[in-house]
């Protein structure tokens, strides 16, 4: 290919000066933008290496918010608050001992002795089901890999609170601490962290603390109510059935009940294989059973004990806890709820000026369980949403 030296000079001279030979760029940039990357940095990586701290303070948080307004209660009825705090404090530590001395012990010997007979259990089960078919398949598929989990690591984690097993009494027990130290000094260190923000957004701060730590303090309490609801229904049902280890599905049954969606499958199929060592009968009532409970949770319970808090769709609800149990495991899947929950809150405040007002009233009205005949309040209003 030949190149016209006349066009080149021409295209030299229009443009007034010839192109350098050699181009060479200088990049310049500030030693303070260099410390603000390193920075960053920095921050990224103690986050990344402070999450189990992190975990650990944010659900002694959600404990404590919920805890809070029994201690408000108690100093309305003119006890020092240093009572309240210690009635609510004995109140733990005694839940506590409950559970790791009546409740945890016969769990693990149910679990021990129910993988240490899982030949049997296996044989049992294969007799009640159809010789051939994907059902046959499948429960010889399930069996076998449970055959081969140690019972340590499967009974360990169900009945716990997230991932916290006897292995990991010193993370519960730094949870406890931390709860009592939000109950006795949170409220002077909240106020102090928001005299480090401008006068707007201190009064935006702390609305948003005010206003979320009542749907976190629903949330916990009406999980907690529900759950105990869960497991004192499958352990009458399971005990009536004689299903073997109704006390250990009765408490994986009101771990799972933290999950909704998801929960109720994970639940559901050890307590239907265990029945199919009974009869295939005891398989079908416990299926029906396990399914009447959610149907009655689902549209009786939850809405009388959440009222229109927390009020989200099944499908935000399974796209979250897909999220956050890939991200966080089951501690992620447990906590993000009430943040999701915390949305409309933090829209209606932070994000209004960007959304505008339309949008946001839209989102308001279109809450599920959110009563659309309320009014959308308006700048000479109280901000504050309708959680009743």
């Amino acid at each position: 290919m030949e190149i016209d030296n006349k066009k080149v000079l021409t295209l030299k001279d229009q443009a007034g000066q010839s192109m350098p030979p050699n181009l060479k760029v200088d990049l310049n940039i500030p030693i303070k933008t260099v410390f603000k990357l390193l920075a960053i940095a920095l921050l990224v990586y103690a986050l990344i290496a402070l999450t189990p701290i992190i975990v650990t303070i944010f659900v002694a948080t959600m404990v404590a918010v919920t805890l809070h307004p029994l201690i408000l209660q108690l100093e309305s009825r003119r006890f020092p608050s240093w009572v309240g705090l210690s009635i609510v404090v004995c109140g733990i530590f005694l839940s506590l001992a409950l559970i790791f001395t009546m409740i945890l012990p016969p769990l693990i010997e149910q679990g021990t002795l129910l993988m240490n007979n899982m030949p049997e259990l296996k044989q049992s089960v294969l007799t009640h089901i159809p010789q051939s078919g994907p059902l046959h398949e499948m429960a010889t598929s399930a069996l076998s890999e449970l055959a081969k989990t140690d019972a340590s690591k499967i009974v360990t984690p169900l009945v716990s609170f997230g991932q916290i097993a006897i292995g990991g009494f010193a993370e519960l027990f730094l949870i406890f601490i931390f709860t009592i130290y939000l109950l006795a000094d949170g409220p002077r260190a909240l106020r102090w962290v928001l005299d480090f923000f401008s006068v707007e957004k201190h009064d935006k701060l702390k609305e948003t603390a005010s206003e979320t730590s009542k749907v976190i303090s629903a949330y916990v309490a009406g999980q907690l109510i529900t759950c105990l609801i869960c497991g004192a229904y499958t352990l009458t049902v399971l005990s009536i059935l004689h299903v073997p280890a109704a006390l250990m599905l009765a408490t994986i049954a009101a771990v799972f009940d933290i999950l909704p969606v998801l929960g109720f499958f994970l639940a559901a199929v050890p307590a239907v294989i265990l029945g199919l060592t009974i009869s295939p009968l005891t398989g079908v009532l416990v299926v029906a059973l396990y399914i009447l409970y959610h149907a009655l949770e689902n549209y009786i319970l939850i809405p009388k004990i959440y009222g229109n808090r927390l009020r989200l769709s099944d499908l935000v609800v399974l796209t979250s806890l897909i999220a956050a149990g890939t991200l966080g495991g089951i501690i992620g899947a447990i906590v993000i709820l009430p943040l999701v929950a915390s949305y409309p809150i933090i829209e209606r405040i932070w994000l209004v000026d960007y959304l505008g007002k339309g949008v946001v009233k839209k989102h308001h009205e279109s809450t599920p369980g959110r009563d659309e005949s309320k009014t959308f309040p308006g700048p000479d209003q109280s901000t504050a949403p309708s959680l009743n």
